[in-house]
């Protein structure tokens, strides 16, 4: 039996047209053209906020819908928090987890405006830190201010509790010796390999790097139409156990999902 392909990088505009860029049709369509079985959902982390938190709220509303809707292609969810909403983000990243049952939080700082390792930020990880198995998604990269990776380093030493995704942790060859660098600091952090840009054995490297049960495949769907990051874990030259633990063995782990098999 093949393993599945478990995605943990894919994200819908819940507010897009129907059929239109980064709709939930469009990303199935994409995952179906990459043979990617299954994947973690996350809303646009672009999405307009005219009412505030309420529109965060609808954000989170509609994800729960589209779990629902497609159980076997999307078995868990990351909502969202804008930390510029104050202490209402807290609540609604509470009721995000705790009532509508998504399994974390993804935040793109680059979007919100606010450093990951923020005091705003820390307030929104403090109020879902008592909900067990939660995870956090954060997009990373080496030369942004906001959302460096030294910063998640800061956050993760802070909420040793808590389990920590780096999205695009492999962007270029100094984001991924700062990810090799948080791996061996921070064994609260896996790494994502959606929007990796070195081309000579990213894979092997990533694997060697930060250890081979914390690298994630990750597609960076609707971003993409044809994820080259797929191809690169199957002809990366790694026994087969590894190659299945990073398709999709460590993101079940890491969200605590049962192996299924394609």
């Amino acid at each position: 039996m093949t393993p599945s392909v478990l995605d943990v990088h894919v994200h819908v505009a819940l507010d897009a047209p129907k059929g239109g860029f980064g709709s939930i049709d469009d990303v199935l369509r994409k995952m179906d053209a990459n043979g990617i079985d299954q994947a973690v959902l996350a809303p646009w982390p672009g999405y307009e906020t005219p009412d505030g938190v309420r529109s965060t709220a609808r954000q989170n509303d509609g994800l729960r819908a589209e779990l629902d809707a497609h159980p076997d292609r999307f078995p868990v969810g990351l909502g969202v928090a804008e930390p510029r909403h104050g202490a209402p983000a807290a609540d609604e990243a509470r009721r995000a987890v705790e009532e509508l049952g998504l399994r974390g939080l993804s935040f793109d700082s680059d979007v919100n405006g606010i450093a990951i390792d923020s005091d705003s930020v820390a307030v929104i990880l403090e109020a879902i830190r008592p909900v067990p198995g939660v995870v956090i998604a954060f997009t990373t990269m080496a030369y942004s201010v906001l959302r460096s990776s030294f910063r998640l380093g800061i956050v993760a030493r802070r909420f040793p509790d808590l389990r920590f995704v780096s999205l695009n942790a492999f962007m270029d060859i100094t984001h991924e010796v700062a990810s090799y660098d948080l791996a061996e600091r921070c064994p609260n952090i896996w790494f994502d390999l959606g929007c990796a840009k070195t081309q000579l054995s990213t894979v092997e490297r990533a694997v060697e790097g930060v250890g081979a049960d914390r690298v994630l495949f990750g597609s960076a769907i609707p971003d993409v139409e044809r994820s080259h990051h797929l191809e690169m874990v199957r002809i990366a030259e790694l026994d087969d156990d590894v190659r299945s633990a990073v398709l999709g063995g460590n993101a079940r782990a890491l969200f605590e999902l049962e192996e299924v098999t394609a």
